[in-house]
């Protein structure tokens, strides 16, 4: 017999781990944050073949500098990987764009992970670490399959946007029908 919470006969509630996130500097161990960066890859390598028939190994021969992280590392950027249990769960960052623009970047959760509140951890505080910079706006850019993503972006306020000179896919012209460009407004 399951006993709950408060010591009642019933059923054992579940009670998720904490997410943790670690800003990480050039002297850390890289390995989690570049597993995830090849999780990510292969994933959206996967919805672009079978959603759209383009094979990301024609476009991009070395897939690797799409998921460049060592810029972040440095102040004024930032990313951070997300743990549960001490597991990488996923990862994020904040891009500098432009004096008072900022971009989130290499946000991913692992599949494993997903539904337990670490993409909205990462989010809520690359938001914050806008907000402290004195960013006036936060850009990002996003796979128009990524229909959770965008629910998670609105959520905290993003809205849909134009697309930026700085966009990352900007020199894939060719598939600029795949992304969809939100953006948040901060108040000072």
């Amino acid at each position: 017999m399951a006993v709950d919470m408060v010591g009642e006969p019933g059923v054992t509630a579940s009670v998720a781990a904490p997410v943790t996130l670690r800003r990480l500097t050039a002297g850390d161990d890289l390995g989690p944050v570049a597993d995830l960066m090849a999780g990510y890859i292969a994933e959206i390598g996967r919805n672009m073949l079978t959603l759209h028939e383009i094979d990301l190994r024609d476009i991009a021969p070395d897939p690797d500098l799409l998921v460049e992280i060592a810029a972040l590392l440095e102040s004024p950027h930032a990313i951070y990987v997300a743990e549960i249990d001490g597991r990488p769960a996923g990862t994020g960052g904040l891009k500098q764009i432009g004096p008072d623009v900022g971009e989130i970047k290499r946000m991913y959760v692992d599949p494993a992970f997903r539904r337990r509140g670490v993409a909205r951890a990462i989010v809520e505080r690359v938001v914050a670490d806008g907000r402290a910079a004195g960013y006036r706006e936060l850009r990002l850019e996003s796979a128009v399959w990524m229909a959770e993503a965008h629910a998670l972006y609105r959520s905290v306020g993003f809205v849909d946007g134009d697309d930026y000179p700085e966009r990352e896919f900007g020199v894939f012209p060719s598939l600029a029908h795949l992304a969809r460009y939100m953006t948040l407004p901060l108040k000072p």
